[in-house]
């Protein structure tokens, strides 16, 4: 996955998940790899961020044994506004599909929310939900979808605040993901 020139490298050459922001003077800082200790990038990286400087990155990799069935999210979190980052940790079950795309957000509370679409033999490319709030890690079966072939989906997640009938600010999640029917969109399940 990605170019073979790109650098620095992962662990033992693996693709690595590079990240990058600007400085407090708004320079570019160089690029460094998230990858510590996991096997490296194999596809659906995705950044969320929120105004109280905390950033989740994510993505997937194989573990290093191959295979879709044997593939899992990571993520790495900062609380500095990516200055740092904490090793990363696998945050889903195993299975996940290798081409399709994630996305995540943060919401006011910290929470970190990403989409993805898993894998389990022979053919079913369900979505999921994680939760997180950087301890403990939820996942929710969205929707299944059995296809024998990787879709080669993508999704969205947003989170705003908005005014409940008291007039407190509460959180509202929204997700979209493609169906075998086109597309499907609400709040989480």
């Amino acid at each position: 996955m990605g170019s073979d020139r790109a650098e620095p490298r992962g662990s033992d050459g693996q693709s690595p998940m590079l990240y990058s922001r600007l400085d407090d003077h708004g320079e570019l800082e160089p690029q460094r790899n998230l990858v510590t200790h996991a096997f490296g990038l194999d596809g659906g990286g995705t950044v969320a961020a929120d105004t109280r400087d905390r950033v989740s990155v994510l993505w997937h990799a194989d573990a290093g044994e191959g295979g879709e069935e044997r593939r899992r999210v990571w993520m790495t979190r900062s609380a500095d506004g990516g200055s740092t980052f904490g090793p990363e940790v696998a945050v889903s079950e195993a299975g996940v599909c290798g081409c399709c795309g994630m996305s995540a957000a943060l919401d006011g509370a910290g929470t970190t929310r990403a989409l993805y679409r898993g894998f389990a033999p022979p053919d079913h490319r369900d979505m999921f939900l994680l939760s997180s709030d950087g301890r403990m890690f939820e996942r929710t079966r969205l929707e299944g979808w059995r296809l024998g072939a990787c879709p080669m989906s993508t999704s969205s997640i947003s989170t705003a605040a908005a005014r409940d009938d008291d007039g407190d600010d509460e959180g509202v999640v929204t997700l979209a993901w493609e169906t075998a029917g086109g597309g499907s969109h609400g709040p989480p399940r």
